[in-house]
């Protein structure tokens, strides 16, 4: 007799989506420039590094509520690039970031065009920014890669 071959649950290859609201409790800009110098495989002669640090707490889903978020954007040039000449894209983005929600760490590290982290730095320190949203998938063994991110002036829950 025949064994019959077990069907994979196929909804483990689909992944649900979900939004993550969080508040912006406090911020740090940090900006740095080198020449590559003795830096192997760098195609050019700079190194820079632009990251925007913020600590908040969720707001939602429920059930990571009130829980405390560190927070970094990173600014990239390749996405400037990209966004100015698509065709030269080789492969097509998966995700903006990845957030890792594990024992009493939440973290999200995820990179916006390099251009506009001084205009957000300002608006956040303006009031106009109080809120992030970061959408994508739902949270699987603690990480979710996360496809939108949208700074809000207030924080509007979902119905």
């Amino acid at each position: 007799m025949k064994k019959k071959a077990r069907k994979k649950n196929s909804k483990s290859a689909r992944r649900e989506f979900c939004s993550y609201y969080i508040e912006i409790l406090d911020w740090d800009l940090s900006y740095s420039l080198r020449l590559t110098g003795d830096m192997k495989n760098m195609p050019w002669p700079f190194w820079e590094h632009a990251s925007l640090d913020i600590t908040g707490k969720f707001l939602q889903p429920n059930v990571l509520e009130g829980r405390a978020i560190e927070v970094t954007i990173l600014g990239s040039r390749t996405i400037v690039r990209i966004m100015e000449h698509p065709e030269e894209c080789s492969e097509e983005p998966k995700a903006l970031g990845g957030l890792r929600v594990r024992g009493k760490q939440s973290k999200f590290i995820g990179s916006v065009p390099l251009d506009v982290l001084h205009t957000l730095c300002f608006l956040i320190q303006a009031g106009k920014i109080k809120a992030l949203v970061l959408s994508g998938q739902i949270l699987y063994h603690g990480s979710a890669a996360i496809t939108s991110i949208c700074f809000e002036k207030d924080y509007e829950p979902e119905d």
